[in-house]
């Protein structure tokens, strides 16, 4: 039948080719060669591939089975080390357990001997008894706030008392550079609800832990029962946590360009873009007197005793009477006045003015006293610097700080900023100043950079700092917080409006807005 079928059904093996080539291979029990068209077809070479997986496969189970035996092997070694492992430990704890029914049989004997000694019941002794106060309190110092409040506090009625000592207290707050004052009582705004505003918080300086959320209170202790120096440490931990409740006062109809804290009778003055000053009672929370006679906006404001000057942008200084509500004298400056300054217990006032000057004038009379010419720009802030070289320091838009001597002559002038200077403050022998570059200067009084603050998007409107804590405004809407010392940025209060005009105190932060309302917060609130 082969010799039958056509020649090229048949090809023939060239004798010099390999017989062993896939292309001629040999087909079992037949000796007959396989064609080469079979080694194309899609279905074989499926199969030969399916093959060499299964082949692939089973090597590596072989593989993974030797490794599994090995693994087990080395389990049964870890085993067989853990069990002895534990029976050491299991020895060790039955001789800890040996080691204390000692240690009870001894202290017990020891406790009973002191019984004995201070003729005292079982029931009644422990260390408020046997102690002096003194001692026990000297022993408390050694101890964290957190740990005097959450740990000592509960232990008994007596340690909670002592935790809770003024002295020990006094010592704390000493320690921390706490200012020690008493908290406001500022109902009208604590029956607004509390808020948090938002902030970051950099420095967990209060507690071990980094909780500035400590709470100072316990089973065994009311707030009434407080003293007014775990007030004042609580206060501080409200200022770093942002806790305080807050209100609006409103009743300008400008920019708030000013305002001065009167902590005497706790009223605030304000000065605004509107031409009036108003006064504000802060126990009640509303304006009690709107003074007017400015013909432009009122932009600085100073103060001594019962009198209030206001400089206007209408070339002008008024000096009015708080009591009476009238004004008692109008000095003309002949420009718009941005800046002053009180000395000579208010006989003589300083005026920073548009015209780049600065004029001393006699209250009284009105008169011009004196001339500081030196400045190229508008004079935006002046502080007196009585002791450190001259009576006056200045902050222009001509982005210098200069110093002055009584004689009218500048004694010193610091480069200080790329753009305009807004604000200024001294503070012993250390000054800040504030300007449109963002920028915040911490300056000695020679006139070196200790330290530059950066956080702020917009220009620096207005800051002020008390003991080491500084605070500034800016037009980016926001209020800061930093160590002045450290230059450590401590939190960030979020407006809705630019702040161009801040105070504060121990309990109170007051701001004025561009909006022309004045935000009040209390942090002595949940006190």
């Amino acid at each position: 039948m082969l010799e039958s079928m056509p020649h090229f059904a048949l090809p023939r093996t060239p004798s010099s080719h390999n017989s062993s080539s896939p292309m001629y291979s040999i087909m079992p029990d037949t000796g007959v060669p396989v064609s080469p068209l079979i080694y194309g077809d899609p279905l074989f070479e499926t199969c030969e591939n399916e093959e060499k997986e299964l082949g692939e496969s089973i090597a590596q189970m072989v593989e993974n089975i030797e490794k599994v035996g090995c693994a087990i092997k080395t389990l049964e070694l870890n085993r067989e080390s853990m069990i002895k492992e534990m029976e050491a430990k299991r020895m060790k704890q039955e001789e800890c357990v040996r080691r204390k029914e000692f240690c009870k049989v001894v202290i017990m004997k020891s406790w009973l001997e002191m019984a004995r000694k201070h003729q005292l019941s079982i029931t009644e002794l422990n260390l408020t008894a046997i102690l002096p106060t003194e001692l026990l309190i000297y022993i408390f110092t050694f101890l964290t706030p957190y740990e005097l409040v959450h740990n000592v506090g509960l232990v008994s009625h007596k340690w909670n008392q002592l935790s809770f000592d003024s002295v020990l207290w006094r010592g704390i707050c000493l320690k921390k550079n706490i200012v020690v004052s008493p908290p406001a009582n500022l109902n009208w705004i604590r029956k607004n609800k509390p808020r948090s505003p938002s902030l970051t918080c950099r420095s967990p300086l209060f507690s071990p832990s980094g909780d500035v959320r400590m709470r100072l209170s316990s089973p065994l202790c009311s707030p009434s029962s407080l003293n007014s120096y775990v007030c004042s440490y609580r206060r501080e931990l409200n200022w770093l946590a942002g806790k305080c409740a807050n209100a609006s006062l409103k009743g300008h109809k400008e920019i708030v360009w000013s305002l001065h804290y009167v902590p005497e009778d706790n009223s605030l003055i304000s000065g605004s873009e509107d031409m009036t000053v108003k006064v504000w009672d802060l126990d009640e929370g509303i304006c009690t007197q709107t003074l007017r006679g400015h013909k432009n906006g009122t932009i600085c404001l100073a103060r001594i005793g019962r009198r209030v000057f206001s400089g206007s942008a209408d070339g002008s200084v008024k000096v009015w009477d708080l009591d009476a509500g009238v004004c008692l004298h109008t000095i003309q400056t002949h420009s718009s006045v941005w800046s002053l300054q009180i000395i000579d217990q208010g006989r003589k006032i300083f005026a920073g003015c548009v015209d780049a000057s600065i004029k001393l004038f006699d209250v009284e009379t009105g008169e011009t006293l004196q001339h500081f010419r030196g400045h190229s720009a508008p004079v935006r802030c002046l502080q007196i610097a009585e002791g450190f070289g001259g009576p006056i320091v200045s902050g222009s838009y001509d982005r210098s700080i200069k110093m002055w001597d009584m004689n009218g002559n500048c004694v010193n002038t610091i480069r200080a900023h790329t753009h305009k200077i807004n604000c200024l403050q001294l503070q012993g022998d250390t000054m800040v100043s504030g300007s449109h570059d963002t920028l915040v200067k911490v300056w000695d009084m020679n006139g070196n950079c200790i330290n530059t603050l950066k956080g702020h998007d917009n220009m620096i409107h207005c800051l002020q700092f008390r003991g080491d804590k500084l605070l500034t405004g800016s037009s980016d809407n926001s209020i800061r917080v930093w160590n002045v010392k450290t230059g450590e940025h401590l939190q960030t209060f979020k407006n809705p409006s630019a702040v161009c005009a801040l105070q504060f105190d121990s309990n109170l932060l007051m701001s004025g807005f561009e909006d022309s309302s004045i935000q009040i917060y209390d942090f002595s609130a949940n006190i």
